[in-house]
């Protein structure tokens, strides 16, 4: 998926796979997180996905957006929904959000899945700050 942004010339770029949007089916919970450190150009890297009940992560997706706005996350976040709904023929609602203490992160997620979700501060970003 493309879409180039309203507010600036860069583009959100999100990619999924089939595969992976099949692992968000019973996902309850959703791990979302960004970083700059795998992009030269300084663009926030949107990494979104699941753990197991093994403790492993499964990535759903990554969007490489033009800033780290609460647009930004809403179009990952619809794109995640969107996808879903066309693999898998249903949609998903997961509940809990777990990421650091971003509004940006959390207010895109309330504008996809609803008001009524769970944040869960990361448990890194939790150890991080004690």
């Amino acid at each position: 998926m493309f879409q180039r942004s309203t507010n600036t010339c860069i583009a959100n770029i999100l990619m999924k796979g089939t595969a992976r949007v099949t692992q968000s089916q019973n996902a309850c919970h959703v791990h979302t997180d960004t970083t700059y450190k795998l992009i030269w150009q300084s663009f926030p890297l949107l990494v979104f996905g699941t753990t197991d009940k093994a403790r492993s992560f499964h990535t759903f997706g990554v969007a490489v957006c033009a800033n780290e706005q609460t647009e930004d996350f809403i179009f990952a976040f619809k794109e995640l929904r969107t996808g879903a709904e066309k693999v898998l023929g249903e949609t998903i609602n997961p509940s809990i959000l777990i990421c650091d203490t971003a509004h940006s992160i959390q207010n895109g997620f309330k504008n996809v899945f609803g008001p009524n979700i769970t944040i869960k501060m990361c448990w890194a970003q939790l150890k991080k700050k004690t």
